[in-house]
């Protein structure tokens, strides 16, 4: 049975066209040498009985992968616009590959802004919120 550490390290560990530098937990700072930089946020998860055998299901659970662009107040519409296009293509190629090892069965993306370390920097990021059984 996979662990939600195996199943997070899992998803961190895939290869997304274009991103930069993977790592395995968000930073705290960011150099920009390293955009775009994409990490896992931590999961939520669950289970349930089957109810005639006592027996455990299938584990459930969620998680975000995170792609930072670049710093989000730096962003212009005109050339990030195609930038981020791509990467919410590369993101759906990389996941849909990942469907049998990983047990993925939705997601979904979006970009938004987020801050990091001391809430001083904002990034303009592609988040893909990952859901799979296991």
């Amino acid at each position: 049975m996979t662990t939600y550490a195996q199943w997070v390290t899992g998803l961190a560990g895939l290869t997304v066209t274009g991103v930069v530098k993977k790592q395995a937990y968000p930073p705290q700072q960011v150099n920009d040498a390293d955009l775009p930089l994409m990490f896992p946020r931590l999961p939520t998860g669950g289970n349930e009985v089957i109810a005639l055998t006592g027996g455990m299901g299938l584990k459930e659970a969620t998680a975000e992968l995170v792609i930072l662009t670049r710093p989000g107040l730096l962003s212009t519409q005109k050339t990030e616009f195609p930038i981020l296009l791509g990467l919410l293509d590369a993101v759906e190629t990389t996941l849909t590959a990942a469907v049998l090892t990983w047990g993925l069965d939705r997601w979904s993306v979006r970009v938004e802004d987020i801050t990091l370390g001391d809430g001083a920097t904002i990034y303009r990021a592609i988040i893909a919120t990952v859901e799979g059984t296991f």
